[in-house]
């Protein structure tokens, strides 16, 4: 059952300026006329790391070709590490990148010269490609790796939605959702066990399945005839994301038993999401619509991107890619860009910014509690109100007791022997 977020009320999207910078994919052996080819797809499995997927329509008669690229200097250089002609393409067909197991793993589909949406896997390793591949017993349409080799499938099938745990050399069917006509959206894990997966019944109705056994068993935790769901994503044991059409966005702290309703300053389709940790989460969508927050929704800043489609985004220690799509008329296709984010979370009153969006606190009952390092040691606390001055605000060990102060923003700015960084909190009041 839905229940409305605490310090609802509270949320708030700040538009500041922007700071992404547009990554120039450049790829080698790269000759194909525009007319003739795309970027199809990539995806960011480190900072600087990362593969893209390069499709080539030749002619009616010669068909598609298709190349697969990985860079570890941000395509700076790349290299190919797959094709159509090469090691397991086949000379054959189309190409989708897929998933990812950071930071050496991808998983991707070909069509066209095998089985519908074969899939196989690349692992770079010692500067080396190691490629699988996978058998599938129907249709997939949605996939999560759980490691370098295994992955959990959602398959089509005229009986209902199989899910299947998948390695080179096997497949297990664990369970089978849904009538005819139904499909997974996306599936999630957090580890092996603990699994959600975004269910269409393909009657009007959407819901959230959870597994506590590895996909075995699914129980519903969440059903909803209103939203479309687009995207989850764990980010503990226990915190699950969900965002989806018209701005919608929802978590769960609890494994899946109560699930509370997210505030956000935008109507657009959200299809993405990526997170550093439970209360610092990115969520992008359409019309290049891009929202962070650092304390679980209580406020968003606005780092809308370009007016494009927003079609993955990927998070790592201090930096952030978009992937967007474009329509070019000249082209006569989607064109994808890639984007890395790096700037300010918050512009200070003294003008100075944070580094990047960095969730070191947390509400506590009287106030909030410091997320620090384990070998990370306090040197200073500032507390300031929305006007400037400063605030007196006993500390007990990692708690800062805000239970004496009105309703309303505050900044705090910590001093560590291992960052400095500052945080807007909205403190409701008691």
């Amino acid at each position: 059952m839905l229940r409305n977020a605490m310090l609802a009320a509270c949320v708030c999207s700040i538009q500041s300026q922007a700071q992404w910078t547009t990554v120039p994919i450049v790829l080698p052996e790269d000759n194909w006329p525009d007319l003739q080819h795309n970027l199809g797809s990539g995806i960011m499995t480190g900072p600087g790391v990362g593969f893209w997927n390069e499709s080539v329509y030749l002619s009616p008669s010669s068909g598609s070709y298709y190349g697969l690229y990985y860079t570890e200097s941000e395509w700076v250089a790349a290299q190919l590490v797959a094709s159509a002609g090469g090691e397991i393409g086949g000379g054959c067909c189309s190409a989708e990148i897929w998933e990812a197991y950071p930071p050496e793993t991808v998983f991707y589909r070909h069509f066209g010269g095998g089985p519908p949406g074969s899939l196989y896997s690349i692992t770079r390793q010692d500067g080396a490609s190691l490629y699988h591949g996978y058998s599938l017993t129907g249709s997939p349409s949605a996939i999560e790796p759980l490691d370098d080799t295994t992955c959990i499938l959602a398959i089509l099938t005229p009986g209902g939605v199989l899910i299947t745990r998948n390695t080179p050399s096997d497949v297990v069917v664990l369970d089978t959702i849904g009538p005819l006509g139904s499909n997974v959206k996306e599936i999630t894990f957090n580890g092996s066990d603990h699994g959600a997966l975004l269910f269409d019944t393909g009657q009007g109705r959407r819901e959230v399945r959870i597994t506590q056994n590895g996909g075995a068993d699914w129980s519903t935790s969440l059903t909803d005839s209103i939203h479309f769901f687009r995207d989850a994503i764990w980010l503990d044991d226990q915190t699950l994301w969900v965002a989806g059409d018209d701005g919608w966005v929802i978590r769960t702290i609890d494994g899946g038993d109560n699930w509370e309703s997210i505030p956000i300053a935008t109507t657009e389709d959200l299809l993405t999401m990526a997170g550093y940790s439970p209360d610092s989460v990115w969520v992008g969508g359409r019309a290049g619509a891009i929202y962070a927050t650092g304390n679980a929704g209580v406020d968003w800043e606005d780092r809308s991107v370009e007016d494009s489609l927003v079609v993955d985004l990927q998070a790592f220690d201090g930096l952030v890619y978009a992937e967007t799509l474009s329509w070019s008329s000249l082209l006569g296709y989607f064109h994808p860009r890639l984007h890395k984010y790096s700037g300010s979370w918050t512009s200070l009153p003294d003008g100075s910014d944070v580094a990047r969006l960095e969730t070191w606190w947390a509400y506590g009952q009287d106030g909030i509690i410091l997320r620090l390092n384990g070998a990370e040691r306090v040197l200073s606390v500032e507390i300031m109100d929305a006007s400037g001055r400063m605030i007196n605000a006993p500390m007990a060990g990692q708690a800062i007791s805000f239970g004496h102060l009105r309703s309303g923003m505050y900044l705090v700015k910590l001093q560590s022997n291992q960052r400095t960084s500052v945080a807007k909190v909205i403190w409701p009041g008691q």
